[in-house]
């Protein structure tokens, strides 16, 4: 079963973090089919294709201006999203 995510635009402030924090670990939820979560090879070649989207649009937030804390998170949700990388 086919799962469908339209990617929120970006402006690159923390909010903008938080939002595909949020999205990104709805996105990781197996779908469930027949009450039995699928993890059949269909399903994660297209988790790793919704994967590389998310990663993409992390990659183009500008952190620099960003308290460390801030930049810690950052930093936080990009090793979350690599560890899915498996």
């Amino acid at each position: 079963m086919e799962k469908r995510y339209k990617l929120k635009k970006s402006n690159g402030d923390y909010s903008d973090l938080v939002s595909l924090f949020e999205e990104f670990r709805d996105f990781i939820k197996p779908a469930v089919v027949d009450g039995v979560p699928d993890f059949t090879a269909a399903a994660m070649e297209e988790q790793k294709r919704g994967l590389k989207k998310f990663q993409d649009r992390l990659a183009s937030i500008d952190i620099n201006t960003w308290p460390v804390s801030e930049q810690v998170d950052y930093h936080l949700v990009r090793a979350e999203m690599n560890g899915l990388e498996f």
